[in-house]
């Protein structure tokens, strides 16, 4: 539990962090993917979540996919096709081909 909570308390210092520079919605997602390349999850999501915030369908597709592995959150299908639908939606065609693999989808 204090490891979880630390975990987030971290993850928040870097979205903050990352909100109060002034990076483009690409700089934020390219920081997530450097984070969940090293396997920092939780910072992963933070970056997502904030791009995700501005808009960035990149960042809905990341996403989708770190809730369709269960990456630094619990694993959620509806989630991952939630994120993955909304990324799709805003144009993101790879998003379609990750809506076809994800389990009780239509």
């Amino acid at each position: 539990m204090i490891v979880l909570l630390l975990t987030t308390a971290y993850a928040e210092e870097a979205a903050e962090e990352a909100a109060s520079l002034v990076f483009t919605a690409d700089e934020i997602v390219d920081a997530g993917n450097a984070a969940r390349e090293s396997g920092d999850y939780a910072k992963a999501l933070a970056y997502y979540e904030l791009a995700a915030q501005r808009g960035y369908a990149r960042a809905r597709n990341n996403l989708g996919s770190m809730y369709y592995q269960g990456l630094g959150v619990e694993q959620s299908p509806e989630k991952a096709r939630e994120y993955m639908q909304q990324a799709l939606d805003m144009g993101v065609e790879e998003a379609a081909y990750y809506l076809n693999t994800i389990p009780g989808g239509e």
